[in-house]
């Protein structure tokens, strides 16, 4: 008997916790830049949505968290054929609209 009231009590004290982490949404958010084109824009958002949505974290919704990506261009170089080719460091952020923190790149 005690133990079936001590299990009761573990369940009630984990089922708001369980609640909020169900519910925190993440939308995926890509800022404007004018180096890089906007269908290679559109992929990179698209691809952090696959992610999300993977996790069961997305929101199509602006939200008070976001996860953005930062791009660096490395290099620049135009290879034989007259192609520009760019190497990107693309760094992922988790954040926080609101209080403006990141939680995590």
């Amino acid at each position: 008997m005690k133990k079936f009231i001590l299990i009761c009590l573990v369940g009630l004290f984990c089922l708001p916790i369980c609640a909020q982490v169900k519910s925190v949404s993440i939308s995926a958010v890509q800022p404007t830049y004018d180096y890089i084109p906007e269908v290679a824009r559109t992929n990179l958002e698209t691809k952090m949505q696959r992610v999300l949505a993977g996790c069961g974290l997305s929101s199509s919704v602006a939200d008070r968290f976001i996860m953005t990506a930062r791009i660096d261009i490395s290099t620049r170089e135009i290879n034989s054929a007259g192609f520009i080719v760019q190497r990107m460091d693309v760094t992922f952020i988790v954040g926080d609209v609101i209080e403006e923190r990141i939680y995590g790149t």
